[in-house]
């Protein structure tokens, strides 16, 4: 027996649900019937199950809940994108609990409605607020087609001929106490037009109903589990990773797992026809491989050496579009401590003695092309073809503790304290007040080339080199003062050299004291 229900009918992210739905899977289940339930998309919350927790059924029998499938726009915390993965982590951060796609519907209903307000252009007088309203409603219905589509973080909005928001309904189900995709999707072909439809459904890509044509899509369980980060080379812009990946997913044929790493360096180090292991898992299909390579890197080296790093281990799946596969989080298979990130650090990263691991985070990515490939139908549609992705950062932050004394920035710090006192030398020692500053320079400058030969050629100023910078400007300082200071010596205006010494003083101590302040501010709190 299947359940059905109207999904427009959830109540808020509390994860109650719409209370019928609670009621009507309890009758149901007490009335004997084991099969799969649909509920609606109230039901698509972990909190929904705190209705059957106090449940007699439930406290002797784990699991009389679990069986519950429901109907949901997609999963959010498994197979949403970027955009949608970092607005889960701000609205988490301020509501202390995860989104569910009642907040998700919020942010894209907003974000139709902002863009409507930019495109109606708007006077905002109080005698223009009926024409002003009639703006926003022509604007709204001007969104009616992909190519005037609104990105959202549930896909593109647009209003079709019945002024509804075409989106597709996604199946997923509770396995114990989460919510998990499942590993079949129907998903609407937008223009059947631009498909040969005949040919799709000889390979098994689309199922019609009627005059409804839907994309079968495969949903793959996906996986990487870090063995060990080797080394990590920002002058040459890589580091080397030894890891697993993992799929699992339903079909005969093993297209999800032709996928590609652009940023692997040796091509020869995966290869998706040759697993480690292969399978049957719960009814899926199993394929393990073992990677180990140089990939290439994008350090951002602004904040160097108070800066945190994020390695990307990316693939794409080129030879399928996104409506016929697609990759979403294997939160079980990975041990996730929450929704967006990895358990805590363990021996993978401990040969990093300059960096300090954070965490793992993993997102499902997307590769859109507008190409036509010279396809008629396609020159008017607006349409993009999208293939699927998946992503892994490992997130790193400097070891600061773990500077060397050779090293470039440190060193800088220990010169600043043995030169600190040159602009409070006494008249008597001249010669001191200006070579000690010129030996600081100096010495710093070789300090300096060594830290370029270190990050190699970054193309913009970097933390430490401000550091530098500062430096050597009180250096600069102290010898103008100090020459100066014998000028006026010379010429027996001793009022004004004592002056020039105490003003130089203060300065010099106000510059280094805000200065600190400064960087501690920016990088330590």
């Amino acid at each position: 027996m299947r359940v059905r229900g109207n999904p427009h009918r959830a109540s808020s992210s509390s994860g109650r649900g719409a209370d019928y739905i609670a009621d009507i899977v309890k009758a149901v289940r007490r009335g004997g019937v084991k099969a799969p339930i649909i509920a609606a998309g109230g039901a698509g919350h972990e909190g929904y199950l705190q209705n059957f927790v106090e449940e007699p059924e439930e406290k002797q029998n784990p699991g009389f809940s679990p069986r519950i499938s429901t109907r949901r726009r997609r999963s959010f915390s498994t197979s949403a994108g970027t955009a949608a993965q970092t607005f889960a982590a701000a609205y988490t951060a301020l509501a202390e609990t995860s989104p569910s796609w009642v907040a998700a519907g919020a942010h894209d209903a907003a974000s139709v409605l902002v863009d409507a307000l930019g495109r109606a252009d708007i006077l905002n007088r109080p005698d223009s607020k009926a024409a002003d309203r009639e703006k926003v409603r022509a604007a709204l219905a001007a969104i009616n087609s992909p190519k005037r589509a609104v990105a959202g973080l549930t896909g593109q909005l647009y209003f079709d001929a019945d002024r509804d928001i075409p989106r597709p309904v996604r199946l997923g189900y509770f396995h114990y106490g989460r919510f998990v995709t499942a590993p079949l999707q129907l998903v609407r072909v937008d223009s059947p037009d631009a498909v040969d439809l005949a040919a799709e459904r000889e390979k098994g890509h689309v199922a019609s109903f009627g005059d409804r044509h839907y994309w079968v899509q495969r949903v793959v369980y996906t996986g990487i589990d870090i063995v060990r980060l080797n080394r990590i080379d920002v002058k040459q812009g890589t580091f080397n990773v030894d890891f697993y990946l993992w799929m699992r997913f339903a079909g005969d044929d093993d297209g999800q797992t032709q996928v590609q790493f652009p940023a692997l360096l040796d091509r020869g180090a995966f290869d998706p026809a040759q697993p480690v292991q292969t399978g049957q898992e719960d009814g899926l299909n199993y394929r393990l491989y073992r990677i180990n390579g140089d990939f290439k890197a994008r350090y951002e080296l602004q904040d160097y050496p108070f800066d945190t790093q994020q390695l990307l281990l990316h693939f794409r799946n080129t030879q399928q579009r996104q409506e016929v596969i697609t990759y979403v989080i294997d939160r079980f298979g990975l041990r996730l401590a929450d929704e967006r990130s990895s358990l805590v650090e363990d021996g993978a990263y401990s040969g990093l003695e300059l960096w300090r691991f954070l965490r793992l985070r993993y997102f499902v990515d997307t590769l859109s092309s507008g190409s036509t490939l010279g396809k008629a139908a396609l020159f008017d549609s607006g349409l993009k073809t999208e293939f699927a992705g998946f992503d892994t950062v490992i997130v790193l932050q400097a070891q600061r503790g773990h500077l060397h004394p050779e090293k470039p920035a440190p060193a800088v710090f220990s010169s600043r304290s043995s030169c600190s006192r040159r602009c409070f030398f006494p008249e008597t020692l001249y010669r001191e007040r200006v070579t000690i500053p010129v030996t600081a320079i100096l010495t710093s400058a070789v300090l300096l080339l060594a830290l370029d030969n270190q990050l190699g050629d970054v193309g913009y100023t970097v933390a430490v080199e401000k550091i530098f910078y500062v430096f050597f400007g009180l250096c600069l300082m102290a010898m103008l003062v100090g020459f100066g200071h014998e000028g006026l010596r010379h010429a027996g205006r001793k009022r004004l050299y004592v002056v020039l010494d105490r003003i130089a003083q203060v300065l010099y101590v106000g510059t280094a004291l805000a200065a600190t302040a400064l960087f501690w501010w920016r990088y330590a709190l």
